[in-house]
């Protein structure tokens, strides 16, 4: 038996052993490698804004339900429940996923329980800032620009000092609500 687990022992450090061989090989590599050279960022194409209507903009498939089935008929008592905000920060992301996103949240949360959407434009581009098309959209869609890029903490700081709901929840730009 103590042999078994000094082979173990002897087995596990000669894998780490090479592992950090390789990894410090790499990094050897990468140091001694041409200076860095500054990445070009990618070209954006140039976007049109939206003519279609907010009413169509907000309509997506509804996803399969896929609660257990003791959820689905499960009643809950909402005036016990405190209203939320929803705040998502959001950085060159797409229209079209802004919109689904916002529509699931609409369709799926229950009107007194949401005090507001809030999207957090942390510096985009004039291609990605979208703040008239999403405000458009509902009257609980409201849009804080941030004029220079903060990055996502700071945006999500930044977004939660816009509201006073006693719930706040962060998301994601490109996610679909489920019931």
């Amino acid at each position: 038996m103590a042999l078994t687990h000094r082979i173990t022992i002897v087995t596990l450090v000669l894998l780490l052993t090479v592992a950090l061989l390789h990894f410090l090989s790499i990094s050897s590599l990468l140091r001694s490698a041409s200076p860095a050279i500054p990445a070009k960022p990618w070209p954006l194409p140039k976007l049109k804004r939206v003519t279609t209507p907010p009413s169509v903009r907000l309509q997506f498939p509804m996803p399969k339900e896929e609660r257990p089935m003791e959820c689905i008929g499960r009643q809950y008592d909402i005036s016990t429940m405190p209203s939320v905000s929803v705040i998502i920060p959001y950085l060159q992301e797409d229209l079209r996923l802004l919109d689904k996103t916002l529509g699931s949240l609409l369709a799926n949360t229950p009107p007194e329980l949401l005090d507001m959407i809030l999207l957090v434009d942390d510096g985009n581009d004039a291609n990605h800032s979208f703040a008239d098309d999403l405000v458009d959209l509902h009257p609980k869609v409201r849009v804080h620009r941030n004029s220079e890029r903060q990055g996502l903490i700071k945006a999500k700081v930044t977004g939660a000092s816009h509201t006073e709901s006693p719930v706040i929840i962060f998301m994601e730009p490109h996610c679909i609500a489920n019931r």
